[in-house]
C-alpha cells in the first residue's frame, strides 16, 4: 500500500530558479570533486556556483539580437565579427 509522502517544512523562501548542467570528467576529477564537496559541507552543484561566481568574467550580451529575432538560431553575415574587429574594441 503506497503512502503519502510530506515535503519537508520550509522556511517560506520562493524557490530560486535551476538549470540542469550535465558535464563529463575524467574519474580522477569526479572523485577529487566529490571528496572536496563532502569535505567542504557543500552540495557539487552549490560548490560549482561558488566556483562560477568567483572565477567567470560577468559578460554583456545583448538579448535581442537583430540576426536571431528573424526566428534563426544562426547568425547571418552581417552579424559575424572578424578578430581584428575584435582586438579594436
Amino acid at each position: 500500500m503506497a503512502t503519502k509522502r510530506r515535503r519537508g517544512a520550509t522556511d517560506g523562501a520562493e524557490p530560486v530558479a535551476r538549470q540542469r548542467f550535465n558535464v563529463r570528467l575524467h574519474p580522477e576529477s569526479y572523485e577529487r570533486l566529490m571528496i572536496h564537496c563532502l569535505k567542504a559541507g557543500k552540495r557539487p552543484g552549490r560548490f560549482l556556483d561558488d566556483l562560477i561566481g568567483d572565477h567567470c568574467k560577468d559578460w554583456k550580451v545583448q538579448v535581442n539580437h537583430p540576426a536571431l529575432s528573424k526566428g534563426s538560431d544562426r547568425l547571418d553575415g552581417a552579424g559575424d565579427v572578424s578578430r581584428a574587429a575584435m582586438s579594436v574594441a
